[in-house]
């Protein structure tokens, strides 16, 4: 059986505590970036969402990613019909850990 590749998104957050190597964020640090165009962030302001969020809403939309990696998980929720699937780093692992068992 083939497991479809999914294209995941990192969070701002869960890439600095990654680079840190935070202690309170461990799975963070086991886990690209290009500019995105700024018509997508306005499109996601211009729907509730915080500056932060717009841009990870258009990154997510821009990129196709079918999952959103974040500690912040109640970011987004203003967002209606999001393609992608807002998780956990721990859940990302997890995730990818029982994809790669396969």
């Amino acid at each position: 059986m083939t497991t479809p590749i999914e294209r995941w998104l990192i969070d701002t957050n869960v890439w600095i505590f990654g680079l840190r190597r935070d202690e309170k964020f461990p799975d963070c640090a086991e886990l690209s970036w290009e500019r995105v165009p700024s018509e997508r962030v306005v499109f996601y302001k211009d729907r509730g969402c915080r500056k932060g969020d717009a841009i990870i809403a258009a990154y997510a939309e821009t990129l196709n990613a079918d999952l959103i990696v974040s500690n912040n998980r109640q970011f987004l929720q203003t967002v209606a019909n999001l393609p992608a699937e807002i998780v956990t780093p721990a859940q990302a692992l997890s995730r990818l850990r029982s994809t790669n068992a396969e």
